[in-house]
């Protein structure tokens, strides 16, 4: 909405939705026993129906609670682009060599 300087999208949700899309695609190239894959797509999967089940823009920011719905479309295209990036880098595999650090308090150790 115009109030705080951001353009206004008419068809947002529909943009909404085909950036939710594409993201529930992307994710499927991490590993579905990774986190980020299972935290990505319950987000995604429930942001996506809250799209579907209405075609009100002020149904869709209330119910997801993340701003206004111009900034709900920026929030999903930064997850999008952050897509890539993580897959990439694979976080979800621990390298062979990998020792865990040790945390030393009060005389006693602790491992992370």
């Amino acid at each position: 909405t115009q109030q705080n300087h951001v353009p206004v999208v008419r068809n947002a949700r529909q943009v909404l939705i085909q950036l939710y899309r594409k993201t529930l695609e992307e994710v499927k190239q991490a590993p579905s026993t990774s986190a980020y894959r299972q935290n990505v797509e319950a987000i995604t999967k429930w942001r996506l129906s809250v799209c579907e089940a209405t075609h009100s823009h002020k149904e869709i920011e209330m119910a997801i609670e993340a701003g206004i719905i111009e900034e709900i479309i920026d929030q999903a295209k930064m997850e999008l682009e952050l897509a890539p990036y993580v897959i990439n880098r694979r976080p979800w595999e621990v390298p062979n060599d990998w020792e865990p650090p040790i945390l030393t308090v009060d005389g006693f150790e602790f491992d992370w």
